[in-house]
């Protein structure tokens, strides 16, 4: 066993068969495409598990909120409709990743999910769509071919916390409105203030953010978890939405033992965030599992299992 700080190092060792299986978050998304071409078909296998979810959340505060347009939920809809999910894949991802979704929280890897998955209310990528919904909202397309009403521009904030895969997803992302007419004002979070919750909860528009995937995370953007100063500002709720009939579920989600009841509280808990659309979901990031092809026995398993589980059936 070795422990070995940097994923280029781990790269080439997996290369050189010195390491047969890099666990845990030793090697990244990138070296694992080095490691698929160079392989080839009978090299190795690379397992994605899916971890932490993505998405883009809203400011609901109206002292902190800048632009009031997005308490609206049809310019939270527009915005939604206007990414390209696929573009960002490819951009990002070389277009390996299987974990974009539409469905918060929850991956597609767990046993209930065809149970919940229909009660999500999706927004594909459909600006046609997302222009309606800007009409019925009251605004109008200039000239220039930017949105506005009587009281200005339709823009917004959007930050970021630093990180090479962070910063090129805010400039794509933000590169995609502003083609469809948004203005948008882009912006790294400041890493001095990456651990000052009030800052991080004080956002004055959009912005991207990774939360632990799962029903419990989910259950927790009740009002109870919006940071406050009483509770030193600490919560999964950053933006501060609040809705009184989530909030019911997710009480009773936090007694309930019964699993189908479980599932089907869930359910609900999905239709009310996405509805409201909460927040815009984007994707699960991936932790790359190598394993070199000497390794016969492992694969994947649900998102809290770990793939050592059965290592003594394994072989080499």
């Amino acid at each position: 066993m070795l422990f070995i700080g940097d994923s280029n190092t781990v790269l080439a060792n997996m290369l050189s068969n010195e390491v047969q299986f890099a666990a845990d978050d030793s090697i990244r998304f990138e070296q694992t495409l080095t490691l698929q071409k160079q392989w080839g078909p009978a090299g190795g296998q690379v397992l994605l598990k899916p971890d932490l979810w993505r998405s883009t959340y809203f400011q609901f505060r109206r002292e902190t909120l800048k632009a009031p347009s997005l308490l609206d939920v049809r310019v939270r809809r527009a915005l939604a409709m206007t990414i390209d999910k696929q573009g960002l894949n490819d951009a990002l991802f070389e277009g390996q990743s299987t974990f974009f979704t539409h469905v918060p929280f929850v991956p597609p890897t767990v046993d209930y999910f065809g149970q919940i998955e229909p009660l999500a209310v999706k927004y594909p990528y459909d600006p046609s769509q997302a222009q309606a919904l800007l009409s019925q909202a009251g605004f109008s397309r200039g000239g220039d071919g930017g949105w506005s009403d009587a009281s200005g521009k339709l823009a917004f904030d959007f930050t970021t916390t630093s990180g090479s895969q962070n910063e090129s997803e805010l400039s794509l992302m933000a590169a995609g409105w502003r083609a469809q007419g948004f203005q948008i004002n882009e912006s790294i979070f400041p890493v001095a203030l990456a651990q000052d919750q009030q800052a991080r909860a004080s956002f004055p528009g959009m912005m991207n953010i990774s939360n632990p995937q799962g029903e419990d995370t989910l259950s927790q953007f009740n009002s109870a978890a919006i940071p406050r100063p009483e509770t030193r500002w600490v919560g999964f709720n950053r933006g501060a939405w609040s809705n009184p009939e989530f909030d019911r579920v997710s009480d009773q989600l936090s007694s309930a033992l019964d699993p189908n009841l479980r599932v089907e509280l869930i359910g609900q808990m999905e239709r009310i965030y996405t509805e409201e659309l909460v927040t815009i979901p984007l994707f699960f990031n991936a932790i790359p599992l190598a394993i070199s092809g000497s390794v016969k026995g492992p694969r994947n398993v649900a998102p809290a299992g770990a793939v050592a589980w059965d290592i003594h059936t394994w072989t080499l």
